[in-house]
């Protein structure tokens, strides 16, 4: 069933109920049995360069122990007939977190720390608020579409409320999903 938050105008709804702690677990021990230690090396480097930035960092308090239950997303109609606008619908992906605040903090400044250890992977995040939330953006790389034609600069935007972490590429609609916090949309629920 969707969440309250979900607007009646929502033409596509999916909702996953999964313990992401118990599945973060499930592939430690998956590639720990291929690669004993494998995955911990990994996590300890990237924790490690984290710690720079946060000195009270740790993968498993600041991120697993933020993962609920619940991911869902939601899209709306396209804005426009062209096939860029047709297949860049407006869509938004929720994970669910007992502190979702702390997940987006924690999320960035992982992402941050994993940029300074490799330029391949250099990512500068951009900061503003919206109703008293953060709102963190980030580049994505230029794209074209098949035909050649350039697809507009999109950057990728995460935030948090109603109780998730949010992610997008369309800025509209997490400031629907972020206003849906003080003022109830109609629900796709009640239709």
């Amino acid at each position: 069933e969707p969440m309250d938050f979900v607007p009646a105008d929502a033409i596509q709804f999916s909702r996953w109920r999964l313990d992401l702690k118990r599945l973060w677990s499930s592939l430690e021990t998956m590639v720990n049995q291929i690669t004993p230690g494998g995955l911990a090396g990994l996590v300890g480097a990237l924790e490690q360069a984290t710690r720079q930035r946060d000195p009270g960092f740790s993968f498993r308090d600041s991120i697993l122990a933020n993962l609920g239950d619940d991911i869902a997303s939601y899209a709306k109609a396209p804005r426009g007939t062209s096939l860029i606008e047709l297949s860049d619908q407006p869509t938004i992906n929720l994970i669910r977190s007992p502190n979702s605040d702390r997940l987006l903090e924690s999320i960035r400044t992982l992402v941050q720390s994993a940029s300074a250890l490799s330029p391949m992977f250099s990512l500068e995040f951009k900061e503003r608020e919206f109703l008293g939330k953060k709102i963190y953006s980030v580049r994505l790389p230029d794209m074209s579409s098949a035909e050649g034609e350039a697809v507009p600069q999109r950057a990728l935007q995460l935030s948090s409320g109603n109780g998730y972490l949010a992610m997008t590429t369309d800025e509209a609609i997490l400031e629907e999903f972020l206003r849906s916090g003080e003022s109830k949309p109609r629900p796709l629920a009640g239709t």
